[in-house]
């Protein structure tokens, strides 16, 4: 395992939007369940204190992108 993904004390990487844009072009998330107020990236959205993984995801088309750090392009 690639040692970098663990190498952040920080938990809240955001999604960069153009990617989100171009798999939602595709599959037209209806709930992002990993998130937080601030970085959300679909109307619906579970912030860590609602825990959205132990949420009903029934009948959604689902977000889920666990934190990351980014690398600069």
């Amino acid at each position: 395992m690639n040692k970098c993904l663990f190498s952040s004390k920080k938990q809240n990487w955001e999604t960069p939007q153009w990617l989100f844009d171009k798999l939602d072009h595709e599959f037209h998330f209806t709930i992002d369940v990993a998130s937080s107020k601030e970085n959300h990236k679909c109307r619906r959205y579970f912030t860590e204190k609602e825990d959205g993984l132990s949420q009903d995801w029934s009948n959604e088309i689902v977000w889920c992108n666990p934190p990351y750090r980014q690398r600069s392009r």
